[in-house]
């Protein structure tokens, strides 16, 4: 969001060819998504950490942490016009949990009670080094998505399906073979 300078030296992180083909296809890893087998009652579980570890409630979801409130809240309505609380309440109303008339109710609500609001503005604002009018700035400045910076899915994305299978199959034999073959798959689309 608010960019930075320092690199990351330690952040793990895969590249999409290691995602689509390198973990799959070489290394025979599959992905299985644990949590979409467990049977979670979000009501439950508050009961539960209430009454066993006298839990309290923080308010929404993520609003464990002052930044994360802070940019749920008020960040994304307010810049992207973005309510992450629909999809949150979606998911609940789905899973039978709530009604749609009380997730409607609900969303009408602030994301943030206005005093606190103010208080995760400052704290963020202090956190992030910068002033109120640099803060402002940055809220008023046209919009962004990740697809206006450098990535891995956004350069993939714009390659014909067939190269990216066709390199992701030939890459590792050899790089002479690739760059041979996609010239000449790719004088045979021009020519089609």
């Amino acid at each position: 969001m608010f960019g930075g300078g320092n690199k990351l030296k330690t952040y793990p992180h895969y590249t999409y060819f290691q995602y689509l083909y390198e973990y799959p296809k070489l290394r025979k890893l599959q992905r299985f998504p644990v949590l979409n087998y467990i049977d979670f009652n979000k009501h439950e579980a508050m009961e539960v950490m209430k009454k066993e570890l006298d839990w309290e409630p923080y308010g929404g979801k993520h609003y464990e942490s002052i930044y994360t409130r802070f940019y749920q809240g008020y960040i994304m309505p307010k810049k992207f016009g973005f309510d992450k609380r629909r999809g949150h309440l979606s998911c609940l109303i789905n899973n039978g949990l709530i009604s749609r008339d009380d997730a409607l109710r609900e969303i009408q609500q602030p994301p943030i009670d206005p005093a606190l609001e103010r208080e995760d503005k400052a704290f963020a604002i202090k956190k992030l080094g910068i002033t109120e009018a640099e803060f402002e700035e940055i809220m008023n400045a046209e919009r962004k998505t990740f697809w206006d910076y450098p990535s891995y899915e956004r350069d993939v994305r714009k390659a014909p399906q067939w190269l990216i299978l066709f390199a992701m199959q030939t890459l590792l034999r050899s790089p002479k073979r690739l760059a041979k073959g996609v010239l000449r798959r790719a004088k045979r689309t021009i020519s089609k």
